[in-house]
């Protein structure tokens, strides 16, 4: 999702110095974001399954001596193909909650970008519009 703010943010840098009209720049601080109670409960679910996965996958092989280094691997394939799904899955629903946030605020602020400002991202140094209170009343 980062790689697709950069990009935005090149995109917009490169329309405004080639003076192909004005473009209105939101930004926001997303590590902020994750502290809303929408992609609080997105990201704890996540982890619940997850720990659901690997405690399940632990018990069946505790106490089980009989197993051979196949039937493990069996096992450990089938915990890592299930946690892939569980992030993707989980992943999939904080871009679309983060998505519709940044949509409406766009709308409601007439922005064509918002990029990500956060402190190991910072790509907005002058002028823009923060936007991060609205984005965190927007994932309440």
């Amino acid at each position: 999702m980062k790689r697709k703010f950069l990009c935005a943010a090149l995109l917009a840098a490169t329309l405004a110095v080639s003076g192909c009209g004005e473009l209105n720049i939101g930004y926001a601080d997303y590590e902020k974001l994750m502290d809303t109670p929408q992609i609080k409960a997105v990201l704890e679910e996540g982890e619940t399954k997850a720990r659901e996965i690997q405690e399940a996958a632990e018990a069946e092989l505790a106490g089980r001596e009989d197993l051979t280094d196949e039937e493990i691997q069996k096992v450990q394939t089938d915990v890592q193909r299930k946690l892939m799904g569980i992030q993707q899955a989980y992943f999939t629903q904080y871009t679309q909650k983060m998505n519709a946030a940044a949509e409406a605020v766009s709308k409601e602020k007439s922005l064509e970008i918002i990029v990500d400002s956060s402190e190991d991202q910072k790509m907005v140094f002058m002028g823009g519009v923060d936007v991060t209170n609205d984005l965190i009343q927007k994932l309440q």
